[in-house]
């Protein structure tokens, strides 16, 4: 019982962590605190979350994050969900995280009349990913609401959040010598970056000698599981 309780205080920390080091990204990059400000304060009951590329992992973690330290109740849900009024109606803020990816979404009358029509309690904010090139867009239904742009998340931003993990868990050093410019690290979620920095600590941890190759296809295999 002692060992299960010191393994659950472990993955509260870890987690606690993870929410520190993600919130940190905010305070450090003032851009994302000012859009989440944006969409929390708006009067507006319904409201598109745009992005000009693909960061639909970002949007999801940061404000789920900024959320978590406002004490603002958040949901993360998909459209299905939300058409089969599968949520909790106490919540703050609903997050349609897939309401348009890819290609876009071919929407029935009946739908559009429940998004119209929607007057409860929790604020409404439809993702709309890679908007400049999806597909099926019905931008007569889209002109009833107002949107607001996530920023766009780089490689420097990215590169802060690796060295700022290897400070705060003591990672081993070695992992600052990786040229992570030369990775497409925007494929990857916050927490799957966080998995990776923690997978090259063990192996660091288990032969410091470790040539560069092999660091590469621990990268390369990670990226391809995670995008997958």
């Amino acid at each position: 019982m002692t060992f299960f309780i010191l393994i659950l205080l472990l993955l509260f920390n870890f987690i606690n962590c993870f929410h520190f080091l993600g919130y940190s990204i905010i305070q450090q990059h003032h851009q994302y605190k000012k859009c989440f400000e944006r969409l929390i304060e708006s009067e507006n009951k319904i409201l598109l979350f745009t992005s000009i590329n693909n960061s639909h992992h970002y949007k999801n973690e940061l404000l789920n994050i900024y959320c978590n330290y406002e004490n603002i109740n958040f949901e993360s849900i998909q459209y299905d969900d939300f058409i089969n009024c599968n949520y909790n109606e106490k919540s703050d803020i609903i997050y349609i995280n897939d309401f348009l990816t890819y290609n876009g979404r071919i929407m029935l009358n009946e739908e559009k009349d429940i998004i119209l029509k929607y007057n409860k309690s929790p604020k409404l904010i439809l993702n709309v990913e890679d908007s400049d090139n999806l597909i099926l867009l019905d931008h007569h239904f889209l002109n009833n609401f107002n949107d607001i742009l996530f920023p766009k998340m780089n490689k420097y931003i990215l590169n802060t959040y690796i060295y700022n993990l290897i400070e705060h868990y003591h990672f081993n050093e070695l992992i600052h010598s990786i040229q992570w410019s030369s990775y497409d690290l925007c494929k990857l979620s916050l927490k799957e970056i966080e998995n990776l920095i923690y997978k090259i600590h063990l192996s660091y941890q288990l032969k410091n000698d470790i040539d560069k190759d092999y660091i590469k296809k621990i990268i390369y295999v990670h990226m391809m599981d995670s995008i997958s």
